[in-house]
């Protein structure tokens, strides 16, 4: 028995060993395939980059070679790459599409962030070549914050070209200068929602911009704009902003308790009140939740939000003089919930809440 015992774990050991031969062996091949499709990836850019490099070659098939290169991975070739970019004699196409491989070049290269600056602030040059240069800030800004942020020049033609005729180029500037929550730029889309003849970004795309580092200054143009409009993604856009303003609130609510409203703006007044009154949620919502002409989806978001606020690990029983509407509402609805989703949410509630009696 003794012996058949070490046989065992002897033989347990040596199945143990080979397992992990086994699996080092396979993450032995695993790195070195993967070395091999570098290598081989390497080589193909390679050749699809002296392609594009090529002045002689037809430019049909040096765009065709460009489009499966995303940077320059050779750093051997970033002097040509960057040769070709400055090369006025290529195409605006073959140009631009040179910038598009040094993006990662723009946050080391000072001369060629200046450069491509200045090509976004020309308006003489082609939009082919300003939209590439468009594109090429967007990207520093997101991959080296700091150098836009500190580059004076960058934001001066930023907001030069803010009001650009060109909307790609429009769009780009304002979206980096409210990221960085410029004060021209919100000020500027403020005034241009003000204005109906305003022509700088779709109305909801100005909102939502605004939005990203707003000031409550703006929050009375903001209300007066959720409530004329007849855009609902602006409306949608300015609830999603205005949750903190108290002369908004009512407003918001007052699009939560629409039947009429659209289900998606709803759900944003929800979303929005919860955030910003999560004191007098309950009390709020309670009428919705023992609406039966409400949609279920409202219903059981405020029915799961109140459950999380109030739900703690030691939660003790109640009795009935203890509960308030809402959960006399949640309590009602446990016979007369007509989906299965809302159903099991009720029960979730009277359960977690310990409310059954």
């Amino acid at each position: 028995m003794k012996a058949n015992s070490t046989y065992r774990i002897a033989l347990n050991g040596v199945v143990a060993c080979l397992l992990l031969f086994s699996s080092q062996l396979m993450a032995q091949r695993t790195r070195a395939q993967i070395q091999a499709e570098v290598a081989a990836y390497q080589e193909l850019s390679d050749k699809l980059m002296r392609v594009f490099l090529n002045p002689q070659a037809p430019e049909v098939r040096r765009l065709a070679a460009a489009d499966t290169l995303v940077i320059v991975t050779n750093q051997e070739l970033i002097p040509r790459v960057l040769a070709t970019f400055r090369n006025t004699k290529e195409s605006d196409t073959i140009r631009s599409r040179a910038l598009g491989l040094l993006d990662p070049q723009l946050v080391r290269d000072d001369r060629l962030a200046s450069e491509v600056v200045d090509l976004l602030g020309d308006v003489e040059q082609s939009p082919t070549l300003r939209r590439a240069s468009m594109k090429a800030v967007s990207l520093a800004a997101v991959a080296a914050p700091a150098m836009i942020q500190d580059a004076e020049k960058t934001f001066d033609v930023l907001r030069t070209v803010a009001q650009d005729k060109d909307l790609t180029i429009r769009r780009g500037a304002l979206r980096i200068l409210c990221a960085f929550g410029d004060d021209y730029a919100q000020q500027l889309l403020i005034d241009g929602l003000k204005e109906e003849n305003a022509d700088l970004l779709p109305d909801y795309e100005a909102v939502n911009l605004i939005g990203l580092d707003s000031h409550t200054d703006y929050y009375p143009d903001l209300l007066k704009i959720m409530q004329s409009t007849k855009d609902s993604r602006t409306r949608l856009a300015c609830v999603n902003i205005l949750g903190p303003y108290s002369e908004a609130q009512p407003v918001i609510l007052g699009y939560l308790n629409d039947a009429n409203a659209d289900l998606i703006l709803r759900r944003a007044a929800l979303v929005s009140t919860q955030a910003n009154q999560p004191a007098s949620f309950s009390e709020i919502t309670a009428g919705l939740v023992g609406d039966d002409s409400a949609p279920d989806a409202l219903r059981i978001m405020a029915i799961q939000t109140v459950m999380y606020q109030r739900r703690s690990p030691r939660v003790r029983p109640r009795n009935e003089g203890e509960l308030d509407q809402f959960d006399q509402n949640v309590r009602s609805l446990r016979s007369r919930a007509k989906s299965e989703a809302l159903g099991k949410v009720v029960e979730d509630y009277i359960n977690r809440l310990k409310i059954d009696f």
